[in-house]
């Protein structure tokens, strides 16, 4: 990269130098030279919340711009341009960046930028802070606004996740999963979307979606929406939440919370319905590692396998979406990248044919790329040898010619250069040997033919050597790193089985046995009791009504032929309506009754005729609300039946 590469370009009326870094914008203002923070730590390779919190414990507590609003590129952490070069050599990309940090401006301009000449837009909104920053909560409705327009830590292409060491404290320390998904991506991730810049979406969302965004993005704040559990006829369960086009199931899947996932799904949720880039929830489970600390990828996988052939807009798969998230330098990722890599591999050669399986497994984007050639130029051995063990083909060329294998090469050969050895046989030491066996070699041989073979082929010998030695230790060093992550693993597993047995000791089987008995009984009583509640409150309403009607009306001679029609349709609308009331009895045995028991009260009160007092129905039995209610009530049917009688009796006369 020289400095032709250099261009420049107007954003939000500001005039910039700009340059393409790893596909990353990197601008300089041209008035004052001051260098975007926020690119500097895009190219140096951190997510977003790493981004964020380097920004904030280091760059904005000296003079820095944070700019928001106005054209999108342009927005960010300015900071003066002694600054920027310092953030660039801390985090080692001052090399790559050298063109535009050495740039002199002269009285010729560079050429325009590719791809524009000048970004018109409305002028950014500038904020000049000096000095530490300090921090103001957010309000519930600007949360809102926020998580909508950039959708969340969860997922936002940009996201990662929160250290593992952290997470791995938190499963120790207790149970609740849910909680532990909540320090994983969310704690920091939502931090992250309220403290950056965002530019609010035009997205109107039902108050359905409201609900469920407010859960996701502060889950200890709120809980699960309740309409969950039994959907309302007008919830879509495929509504687009966010402006990035992502679903509820998309949010769900991504942040491991099966409960969620499973009602989703019963209220009709579409694993393969896409975001605004055709990704399905399977796609965003991957780029995150909420599922392999959870360990609820299996779970996940069961609920979303039968979208894994499907291929987002730019022709990728789950298996290339898993390759993608190796991208970051994280440990975490890798880790999590393997876990995901090898435990849907597994599934699928059990549930597919050996055709489809390979088809999927070779799958090319509109790139030509393979996951196993994601995997190998991102130099990630973990995941590209998982891809292997299940015969992925290492010699498919991408549009750029060039194959898995030859990445696998190139990083190969890399690593052998730089791996220090910790083998006996230091390669210094096989230099000193090489010095003394040529040496000691020429004294014993007269032939010069003999003694140059031997002078030409001992250095290439040593070579091997060095080579096997560095192998080796390659070789060594994954094996070490696979022990720690299986003793990791192994540990965890002990500390969750340990609290199980905890559990178990606590709350006997035979006890826990007859705490569901019991439940069950209870359920089925109050069900059976509610049942006849509603059932005698719509007969009391209905006889009200019939008595209304023949007090208002005189039944003609014509009419009496429709009698008895109507009487048969009338017996099929009650038979309708006891279905009705049976569907009611248990939606509301699903949900719960809480805070509506008082709604109810009033309801049976209202049905007695005033007999009992809402504030007497908890020291009633059943027994006898029912039979107040069936002395108010004669029965629809029979009064129905006794009508017709009367103009029988009339006709005969």
């Amino acid at each position: 990269m020289d400095q032709n590469s250099i261009g420049s370009a107007v954003y939000s009326n500001v005039p910039v130098l700009e340059i393409t870094i790893k596909g990353i914008p990197m601008m300089r203002r041209r008035k004052d030279d001051w260098m975007n923070a926020t690119q500097i730590l895009k190219v140096a390779g951190f997510d977003k919340p790493q981004r964020t919190r380097i920004l904030e414990r280091e760059v904005q507590k000296g003079e820095h711009e944070k700019v928001q609003g106005g054209y999108g590129k342009y927005q960010g952490t300015w900071i003066p341009f002694a600054r920027g070069l310092e953030l660039a050599t801390q985090y080692e990309v001052a090399d790559i960046m050298q063109p535009i940090l050495s740039y002199r401006q002269g009285s010729q301009s560079p050429p325009p930028a590719p791809k524009h000449t000048t970004a018109a837009s409305k002028p950014a909104k500038q904020t000049l802070l000096r000095g530490p920053r300090k921090l103001k909560p957010t309000p519930r409705k600007q949360t809102l606004e926020t998580a909508r327009a950039r959708p969340s830590a969860v997922l936002s292409s940009e996201m990662s996740d929160a250290s593992i060491e952290d997470l791995k404290s938190d499963r120790s320390a207790s149970p609740d999963r849910t909680d532990i998904s909540i320090h994983s991506d969310l704690e920091d991730g939502v931090h992250a979307i309220f403290s950056d810049q965002y530019v609010p979406g035009q997205l109107q969302i039902s108050g359905y979606s409201e609900k469920l965004l407010e859960f996701f993005t502060d889950p200890k704040r709120f809980s699960m929406p309740e309409f969950l559990r039994a959907p309302p006829p007008d919830y879509d369960a495929n509504a687009t939440i966010d402006d990035e086009g992502h679903s509820a199931l998309h949010w769900a899947s991504a942040m491991g919370l099966l409960d969620v996932v499973a009602y989703l799904k019963r209220a009709g949720a579409d694993i393969s319905c896409g975001n605004h880039e055709s990704q399905t929830p399977f796609m965003r489970v991957v780029a995150f590692c909420n599922n392999y600390d959870l360990k609820t990828f299996p779970e996940i996988i069961q609920q979303l396998i039968g979208s894994a052939h499907i291929s987002d807009n730019h022709g990728r798969t789950v298996f290339h979406h898993i390759s993608m998230s190796t991208s970051a330098p994280a440990k975490s990722k890798i880790m999590a990248a393997r876990y995901y890599m090898d435990q849907l591999l597994n599934h699928l050669t059990q549930s597919m044919s050996g055709a489809e399986f390979k088809a999927l497994i070779d799958h090319r984007d509109h790139n030509g790329d393979t996951a196993l050639t994601m995997a190998a130029r991102n130099g990630v051995k973990k995941v590209w040898k998982s891809l292997l063990e299940y015969n992925a083909n290492p010699h498919i060329l991408n549009k750029d010619g060039r194959s898995a294998q030859e990445y696998i090469d190139a990083h190969e050969a890399s690593k052998r250069q730089i791996l220090p050895s910790s083998s006996p046989i230091h390669p210094a030491a096989l230099d000193r040997a090489s010095s003394y066996s040529t040496t000691q070699i020429s004294k014993q041989y007269l032939s010069e033919a003999a003694i140059r073979t031997t002078h030409k082929v001992l250095p290439e010998i040593t070579e091997k050597l060095k080579l096997l030695a560095s192998a080796y230790d390659a070789e060594f060093h994954e094996r070490e790193e696979d022990v720690k992550e299986a003793q990791t693993s192994l540990s965890e597993m002990h500390n969750e089985m340990e609290l199980h047995r905890v559990y178990l000791r606590e709350n006997p089987a035979v006890g826990m046995a007859k705490m569901i008995e019991t439940a069950t009984e209870q359920e089925i009583v109050c069900r059976d009791g509610l049942y006849q509640v509603v059932e005698r409150s719509q007969a009391a309403a209905l006889k009200e009504l019939v008595r209304v009607e023949e007090s208002s009306s005189s039944m003609k001679q014509e009419d009496v032929t429709d009698l008895t029609g109507l009487i048969t349709e009338l017996e099929a609308l009650q038979e309708a309506r006891k279905s009705k009331v049976r569907e009611i009895v248990n939606i509301m045995g699903s949900s719960g009754l809480g805070p509506r028991m008082n709604d109810y009260r009033k309801l049976i009160s209202i049905a007695s005729g005033g007999d009992i007092p809402p504030e007497d129905l908890d020291d009633i039995k059943l027994a006898e609300i029912e039979e107040t209610l069936t002395s108010a009530d004669e029965g629809l049917i029979t009064e129905v039946l006794l009508s017709n009688d009367d103009v029988e009796m009339g006709e005969d006369d």
